[in-house]
């Protein structure tokens, strides 16, 4: 599955942004781990034996707790990703 957006349309992001992916979703954990390194200030959680449609509800609660205090940290407890070389 290729993404349908561009390098310079992810740069322009400017809200707080939290992307969630299964290990074993159809959008790639490489294409979440781009689409973090792109956005800025973004927070990225992979979230292991899940495919498409991963709600931890725990990470997102935090994600949004510190997006409301302007407190985010890339830090959302889970285990981070194993890419491909």
């Amino acid at each position: 599955m290729e993404p349908s957006f561009t390098r310079e349309e992810l740069q322009r992001i400017k809200a707080p942004t939290l992307i969630i992916v299964g290990d074993r979703d159809v959008v790639t954990p490489e294409h979440a781990v781009e689409m973090f390194r792109t956005i800025p200030d973004a927070q990225l959680c992979i979230v292991p034996h899940t495919g498409h449609g991963a709600r931890p509800k725990g990470t997102i609660r935090t994600f949004l707790q510190e997006a409301a205090t302007g407190t985010a940290t890339a830090d959302l407890s889970l285990p981070p990703p194993t890419l491909s070389p």
